[in-house]
């Protein structure tokens, strides 16, 4: 059994456009706060090099969340 289940979520930025104003931590800030209200956690946010980069900023980013597995409850009744 795994300890903690984990999703990568893609995060590209609205208009394509490169990110110098802090956009893209806030828009980062909002899938986080999204996904730890459904139990999620922010594990890592992970930026691709060559892929997301170009020469004026950051295009896009993955978070990585993970959550423990729900586990079955076990009830125990003394000798049975």
């Amino acid at each position: 059994m795994d300890l903690f289940e984990q999703k990568f979520v893609e995060l590209n930025y609205t208009d394509n456009r490169p990110s110098h104003n802090g956009d893209a931590a806030k828009e980062c800030e909002k899938l986080i706060r999204a996904e730890e209200s459904k139990g999620w956690q922010a594990g890592q946010v992970l930026i691709p090099l060559n892929e997301t980069m170009c020469a004026g900023g950051v295009l896009g980013c993955q978070v990585m969340f993970d959550r423990a597995p729900e586990m079955p409850m076990i009830c125990s009744f003394g000798g049975f």
